[in-house]
């Protein structure tokens, strides 16, 4: 098992990430986008390298193609701040850096599927009417599965598991933090 002393292996730049591809993209950011581009968007093949998780790939529309950065925040928290903070620093770049410039950015609240996992889970039948402190302690106990289940040694016969498991312990406990903060609000 590799621990945080011993360097793990460097990975190949072609493979450093698995992007979400354009149907990955929440409904409202794929509007915006096909807005941008001058309607009827079709995304190419995705960018195969790269750092977040975030869809990064050229996007054609009746009005050109552009080299485009998306993601949802609710879905891939990381990459989008990425694209955050990657648009700020380029708009902070001398003239003199020879980088590409942005043509646009924006920003919007578009969710993955149009649901709210919370008001979802309020009415289901094992949650509704539930005390929030309970649904939250059943919530934690399923994010401390993740997270003790992503940090065992990979398994051979699926060799993806732990990285699902990282981030279904990701979500987990950002969506516990967010109704922890509500409750707290509230």
């Amino acid at each position: 098992m590799d621990t945080l002393a011993t360097p793990p292996a460097r990975p190949a730049y072609e493979s450093t990430a698995r992007r979400i591809g354009w149907d990955g993209l929440p409904a409202g950011v794929r509007a915006v986008i096909s807005a941008r581009v001058g309607g009827q968007a079709r995304a190419e093949a995705s960018a195969g390298c790269g750092f977040t998780s975030g869809f990064a790939a050229r996007v054609r529309g009746r009005g050109g193609c552009w080299f485009v950065k998306a993601a949802g925040a609710r879905e891939a928290p990381f990459a989008a701040e990425s694209y955050v903070i990657e648009a700020r620093i380029n708009s902070l770049l001398p003239a003199g850096v020879p980088a590409p410039r942005l043509r646009w950015t924006e920003r919007t609240d578009a969710a993955a599927d149009g649901h709210d996992a919370t008001a979802l889970l309020a009415r289901h039948p094992a949650a509704a009417g539930a005390d929030p402190e309970q649904v939250d302690s059943v919530l934690a106990g399923i994010a401390g599965f993740f997270v003790g289940r992503c940090i065992q040694p990979e398994d051979a016969l699926s060799p993806s598991l732990r990285m699902h498991q990282r981030y279904s312990a990701h979500t987990m406990l950002s969506w516990l933090a967010e109704r922890r903060a509500d409750l707290k609000a509230a």
